[in-house]
């Protein structure tokens, strides 16, 4: 495994909005025949990722700390997720937004089992082999569970796994492979959505966020003892060098 963005980037975060809104509207016109709609000049390169801008205006990637921490990610997807609930809040005529937050809230959760995976669910193997997991959500969960259950300290009546089994079996029978929040249409040009459904999308968001908030407790607690665990042994190395020493 390998980091997506191996050096540290700055890009102009205003200009990549720009330059995205500008090739959306460039697009609706195409579609509409318009193409000769006025669209006032650019200010910027037609490119997609544009260096430099005002400190402040500017969104670092590639962090050379932080190359391959997941947890960047999915709080920017979380987040965002959340910042589309607001909005939805605020007035119903943003409903339309309910299926990109579903789909922001369904990329954190699939980076934190995928996170939980990497880090302490595949210790002694360097292969992760996460391609045969893809974006399998239930997948994941079913590679973890046992992980997590042993290092869980719950007592023997609580639920709160078999809870998140629950949600996660749920969100995968709603979208297993994270496509039904994407696009509308399948690969064979079918509706993804046949009928009309209707959502709580503020109970909906919820759900996401209790599954985003237990696994950034059951990330908390692998930590924790993977550290206990590299404590202890790297006390007993000590020993035993300790012993090998004296007895030359």
């Amino acid at each position: 495994m390998e980091a997506f963005f191996k050096e540290q980037k700055h890009y102009d975060y205003i200009a990549i909005s720009e330059n995205v809104d500008r090739a959306r509207s460039t697009l609706f016109n195409l579609i509409n025949k318009s193409i000769d709609t006025f669209t006032p000049e650019s200010n910027y390169e037609p490119a997609l990722l544009i260096e430099g801008g005002h400190y402040y205006q500017q969104a670092v990637i590639g962090y050379q700390f932080s190359q391959q921490n997941f947890y960047p990610y999915i709080k920017a997807y979380s987040g965002s997720a959340n910042f589309l609930l607001d909005r939805m809040n605020a007035d119903v005529e943003n409903l339309d937004l309910f299926l990109p937050m579903c789909y922001l809230f369904r990329n954190s959760i699939e980076l934190e089992l995928k996170k939980i995976y990497i880090s302490h669910c595949n210790l002694n193997n360097l292969d992760y082999d996460l391609t045969k997991y893809k974006h399998k959500i239930l997948g994941l969960w079913k590679a973890t569970l046992p992980t997590i259950d042993e290092h869980s300290n719950a007592q023997k009546n609580d639920t709160t796994l078999d809870d998140c089994s629950v949600y996660i079996q749920q969100l995968n029978n709603w979208d297993g492979c994270s496509s039904k929040f994407r696009y509308p249409i399948n690969k064979l040009g079918d509706y993804l959505f046949k009928r009309e459904t209707r959502y709580n999308f503020k109970n909906v968001a919820q759900c996401f966020n209790d599954i985003n908030y237990f696994f950034s407790c059951v990330e908390s607690q692998l930590d924790h003892h993977l550290e206990i665990m590299m404590e202890i042994e790297a006390e007993y190395r000590s020993y035993i060098e300790y012993d090998y020493d004296n007895y030359q």
